[in-house]
């Protein structure tokens, strides 16, 4: 890195640091915090509804409202979000650098596609990015409302972010601003505890590897299984593998190394998971330490402070189990290996490079200042900083800063409503009608179902060794062999019910798999995303036969990390042909055949010293077994003897369609009795007092009711649904920083429907008028005023209830085709937090005929008035077509809403939005 880069990085994060006690962008972290525990109070106060501004009340979905209150501190972190997670640095200069949004929409479909099994851990993860949207709610809204105040946009945060004193003095500004209004929020009591998901946000949030993102995968392809030859003069080979075989050619290993853990013949596959388990490890932790230090921020101390504070314990601490870095240390004591650690490994980067920078600004003028808020205090007096007097400036920022709260709370609660409530509000602002006219479907708001699904799976493969080859050896036909492993090419075979049969080949480039002992992970991607009820079987085999191969066991889980079975097939692959089903797992099967020989005279012997086979007939074929005991003569006169013979790999009991037996040579034998035992229990037993001869002789058919499978977790599991970010939301969250949310981004065909939607919905604003509506408060904004509109309703009174008319005319057909319709046909009418729909029946008559012109009347809720009415419509529940030529709403005999369609109806139409001024007090 160029000298200049690395000044201004440097004074870019001493800013950072020593200004403010939260990441600089947007709302301060303490209020995004403050914004989520609003939340949390007024869906514990409303049982579960939230008030959208102008709107009213509108419910929560279950989930979602049980995610937010059964996690509150998953929740409240996912409001810090990329402030502090999964670092300071990380969010700072890789998160809301970028397109955040997409970061945001990046690790919900992380979570959709790996749920874990776990309930509890589920809510967690979803509490934490329900809190995510908030701070992206805030992040949103409040950077419009600070740039007048700081004197320009946010800037762009790299490493050439500050190229200018008026640039710098933006960032003192936004600080100062921020740092400010966090220390005047209303101290309500509210708990600032966060806990997030830590195992995700490693996964998900930290590192954003190969083969799907998991940390874990990530590491090993990084590490272990793959190398940037562009970044490598010594070849193409692994970096930890290279970097075992240079340490054992370089490096003399004396006793100080031998005593801290590392010898001299190095084990790659070992040292290896070592190294990327305390990497992972060390990971996590560090994700902790800047979750400790944002939990010190939302306590009142500078980021400067505390994070100068945990990244200390981190690196006095957790750091030092991080033991690539521990082991290279040693090494670089002896004096070698410096340009290969530069040249491959590029351990400065990540989480060490974070580390440097972090001390090296420290260094360069971290300020240890205890509280954020006295330094923001004191910035604000800064003439140099803001012209206005610091009390005009105070009451501006309070200004700015609560209608960024309160409409950043509005935004956030909005993505939380789901796909029910979502819909409910946007018929409340009557834009539904233009929504039709553009071609645009309400079913856009549709939930996120989450219901398993799989772009694949690991498997994990043990290669036999002597101890697991000598513990089954009375299983095994081969010889004493001093190698397991094999060079031959091991495939994965997954077939699906619906007959696709996925063939991968079993390698990682650069690395010697399957050898003796070895333990390897192997990520086996399907065709297409699967459930695991498609999948019929999966079977090892292996081609390009060049030696022969022990497996010893078997694993398979989701790429989300859940085990679907452990299975230990301990078995010989000696050919092309062999395969093992290791999904579902047949386990070991055997039989037993017992014969009974007769017995002779004197003069006459019945046995035989000729070969005996069992054969085993299989549904594909058969198999031929000699029955023989080693220093035993077999089938002497009047004999009974046991002969255990082993299934066929991979086949169950009720695979074999017949059992017999046969002498293949030798003098003559006579048989009395023959049985089949099955688990110990007699299956069959056929008597025959007959000379036995080359010809087969049938013991008994398929063999039923003893199959016994390793049952893997087969079941889809469905988690339910999450409803996360519709598509008008997503909009708005990849907005790149500098612009604003206009109609061009949010839903917003025409300005029309942005001042139906956009100003409604977000800015409260009533576009008719002058007026800004707030919870039922009108407030003229010519004057200091605030007049309040008070109406009392007693629903179970006996209030005059009102009426509403609804016209419509069915098309006129001609003899070749009839408009009309003898089906039900509905009036809804929405009074906002609820509906009711009213039959449209007139008693002895026939209804919608074609032709008609029918007018119906409709009493509305009693206790209501028209304003309460939020839109009213019409469907067809049943029966034949329908066609409609236009329909109206009429009040007190007066024309209040016309529309024409000339189409078929079915589904819900809207005649009109609100009504308004018909009300009577």
């Amino acid at each position: 890195m160029k000298l200049k880069k690395v000044v201004m990085s440097m004074v870019m994060i001493v800013l950072l640091f020593t200004v403010s006690g939260k990441s600089v962008l947007a709302n301060g972290t303490k209020t995004q915090v403050y914004i989520a525990n609003e939340i949390i109070a007024e869906l514990q106060k409303n049982g579960g509804y939230v008030e959208i501004e102008g709107q009213g009340k509108v419910e929560v979905p279950d989930n979602i409202k049980n995610a937010i209150l059964n996690q509150q501190d998953a929740f409240r972190a996912g409001a810090v979000g990329p402030d502090f997670y999964p670092s300071f640095l990380v969010g700072l200069r890789g998160i809301h650098a970028n397109e955040s949004g997409y970061y945001l929409e990046k690790l919900i479909q992380d979570y959709i596609d790996n749920p874990p099994a776990d309930a509890t851990e589920r809510q967690k993860i979803e509490a934490f990015l329900l809190g995510m949207q908030v701070h992206y709610s805030g992040d949103i809204i409040s950077r419009t409302e600070f740039n007048e105040l700081a004197g320009g946009d946010f800037p762009r945060i790299s490493y050439e972010m500050i190229n200018s004193k008026s640039e710098a003095n933006v960032l003192l500004r936004y600080s100062a601003i921020e740092g400010y209004y966090d220390s005047i929020l209303p101290e309500k009591g509210y708990s600032y505890e966060i806990a997030a998901p830590i195992d995700f946000v490693a996964k998900y949030m930290a590192f954003n590897g190969e083969n799907g993102g998991n940390i874990k995968r990530g590491l090993n392809d990084k590490y272990k299984y793959s190398s940037d030859a562009s970044k490598s003069k010594v070849g193409t080979e692994l970096p930890l593998v290279l970097f075992v075989k240079y340490q054992n050619e370089v490096v003399k290993f004396n006793n100080t190394l031998n005593k801290n853990g590392v010898t001299g013949a190095i084990s790659s596959a070992t040292q290896i998971d070592r190294w990327i388990g305390g990497i992972e490890g060390s990971i996590e932790d560090w994700i902790r330490s800047n979750e400790k230090a944002a939990s010190r921020v939302l306590n009142g101390e500078s980021s400067a402070y505390a994070l100068s504070k945990e990244y200390a314990a981190y690196v006095n601490g957790p750091l030092e189990n991080m033991i690539p870095l521990r082991d290279v240390i040693k090494i670089l004591k002896t004096g070698s290996g410096v340009g290969f650690l530069d040249e491959v490994l590029g351990v400065s980067d990540s989480i060490t490079g974070e580390v440097t920078d972090f001390l090296s600004a420290n260094i360069a003028g971290g300020n240890d200042t205890k509280s954020s808020n006295e330094l923001a205090k004191i910035l604000i007096n800064d003439s140099a900083l803001f012209s206005d007097d610091t009390d005009v400036l105070k009451n501006k920022i309070k200004i700015a800063g609560d209608k960024s709260v309160r409409e950043a709370k509005n935004l956030a609660k909005l993505t939380l409503l789901g796909q029910t409530g979502l819909k409910q509000v946007i018929y409340n602002t009557g834009i539904e009608d233009r929504i039709s006219q553009k071609g645009l479907k309400l079913d856009a708001f549709s939930s996120i179902e989450l219901k398993e699904a799989h772009t694949g799976l690991v498997v994990t493969l043990k290669t036999g060794d002597e101890a697991s080859w000598k513990s089954v050896t009375s299983w095994l036909d081969g010889s004493m062999l001093k190698g397991f492993g094999t060079d031959s090419d091991v495939n994965c075979y997954v077939t699906f019910k619906d007959g696709t049969v996925v063939t991968k080949k079993l390698d990682k480039p650069g690395y010697n798999d399957f050898e003796t002992g070895d333990t390897d992970d192997y990520y086996v991607e399907f065709d297409k995303v699967r459930k695991l009820s498609e999948i019929q079987n999966i079977k090892i085999g292996i081609t390009k036969y060049i030696d022969e191969w022990y497996l010893n066991s078997a694993v398979l889980k989701t790429v989300g990390g859940r085990k679907l079975t452990e299975c230990y097939p301990e078995m010989w692959f000696k050919d092309s042909s062999t395969r093992a089903q290791i999904y579902p797992f047949v386990p070991k099967k055997q039989i037993t055949m017992k014969i009974k020989n007769a017995k002779g005279y004197l003069w006459k012997g019945y046995g035989t010293d000729g070969d005996v086979y069992a054969r085993v007939s299989y549904s594909d074929g058969y198999q031929d077994y000699l029955l023989d005991k080693s220093l035993y003569n077999d089938f002497e006169n009047g004999t009974t003897s046991s002969y255990i013979i082993p299934v066929k790999h991979g086949y169950n009991y009720s695979d074999i369609t017949s059992v017999g037996f046969y002498r293949r040579n030798g003098d003559d034998w006579r048989v009395d009795d023959v049985w089949i035992h099955v688990n110990g229990r007699e299956y069959a037993h056929k008597h025959y007092e007959k000379w036995i001869d080359r010809n087969i002789e049938y013991v008994c058919g398929r063999i039923n009711g003893y199959d016994t499978n390793d049952v893997p977790n087969y079941k889809d599991i469905s988690y339910g649904e999450l409803y996360i970010i519709p598509e008008f939301f997503r909009d708005i969250y990849s907005l790149d920083k500098k612009n604003v949310i206009n109609d061009e981004f949010f839903l917003c065909e025409t300005s029309e429907l942005k001042d139906k939607v956009y100003n409604k919905l977000v800015v409260s604003e009533d576009v008719n008028s002058n007026t800004q509506v707030k919870k039922g408060i009108s407030k003229d904004k010519d004057s200091n005023t605030e007049v309040k509109k008070v109406i009392s309703k007693d629903k179970d009174s006996n209030t005059e209830v009102k009426k509403i008319q609804v016209r419509i005319i069915t098309r006129n057909g001609n003899w070749s085709k009839a408009y009309g319709t003898d089906g039900d046909v509905y009036a809804r009418v929405n009074y906002g937090s609820f509906y009711r729909d009213y039959i449209l029946d007139k008693s002895g008559y026939n209804d919608f005929e074609k032709g008609d012109d029918d007018t119906y009347d409709i009493d509305l809720e009693r206790g209501y008035d028209y304003s309460d009415v939020t839109s009213v419509g019409f469907y067809k529940a049943n029966g034949d077509d329908w066609d409609v030529q236009e329909a109206w709403v009429l009040i007190n005999g007066r024309e209040y809403a016309h529309k024409e369609y000339n189409r078929g109806v079915g589904r819900l139409e809207h005649i009109c939005g609100r009504i308004n001024g018909f009300d009577t007090e």
